[in-house]
Formats: C-alpha cells, structure tokens, sequence
C-alpha cells in the first residue's frame, strides 16, 4: 500500500505481483479462502464509511 499516491499493489492469486493501482479501482480484497483468512489481511479492508465513496 501506498498511501501518500493513494494507490495498491496488485497480484494474482500465484503469487506474482502485476503492478499499482489507485484505490478507487479495487472493487474487493480476499479475506479468506473456505474459511481460513488469508495471511497480512489484518487493517486491509476498509469499512464502508472509511470509504471514499459517500454515496
């Protein structure tokens, strides 16, 4: 994460990393797989009034 440019790092689910974006452009993060949260998830997801987005 890149706070300052408000921008993400972006990978797929092999493990390889495809780039930034603005965090406008991410419509969704993995939390966990059949029940089991994903590793460095913690402080990732922002709650709906953390949001840019007011409406």
């Amino acid at each position: 994460m890149d706070p300052a440019k408000k921008r993400v790092q972006i990978s797929n689910n092999r493990g390889h990393i495809n780039g930034w974006t603005s965090r406008d452009r991410v419509f969704g993060i993995c939390v966990a797989v059949d029940g089991v949260t994903r590793s460095g998830v913690e402080g990732k997801p922002l709650a709906a009034a953390d949001s840019e987005d007011s409406s």
